[in-house]
């Protein structure tokens, strides 16, 4: 079930960028589902090389306390461009999905983490407020 509100919410997602970004394009719905199932696919076979991509590039970094800084921005441009090159071959294989160039799949990554961490805490506060409802309201007699 988790894998289908993912896929649901990347779908969205990926219709809002379309909507927001001139060189960013979703031709259709089923465009979106397609390229949300494509992202997923991409995501589960590079997430681990990305991961040890930036711990390799963090641990270049010195661990004096003024490096940690360095370490967090590093971190999220090497977040960006793979998130950017997962996009481009995305839309690669997609048909109707088209990203104009790199700077614009930059771009379209950095509102897809936004999104998607509105989103999140969106339903997480849902999930503990309508917890703490069903907490407190008594339970059938």
């Amino acid at each position: 079930m988790e894998f289908v509100i993912h896929i649901v919410t990347t779908t969205v997602i990926l219709l809002v960028v379309s909507r927001l970004l001139a060189g960013f394009e979703i031709s259709s719905l089923f465009t979106a589902l397609l390229t949300a199932v494509i992202l997923a696919v991409l995501h589960a076979l590079l997430a681990p090389l990305a991961a040890s991509l930036g711990r390799a590039l963090g641990e270049m970094l010195s661990q004096s306390t003024l490096a940690y800084p360095l370490k967090i921005v590093l971190i999220i441009v090497v977040m960006l461009v793979v998130n950017a090159v997962i996009l481009k071959v995305a839309a690669a294989f997609g048909p109707g999905f088209r990203i104009d160039n790199f700077g614009t799949a930059i771009v379209a990554a950095a509102l897809m983490v936004v999104c998607n961490l509105l989103i999140g805490e969106a339903f997480e506060f849902l999930q503990s407020y309508s917890g703490g409802i069903e907490e407190a309201a008594p339970g059938p007699r």
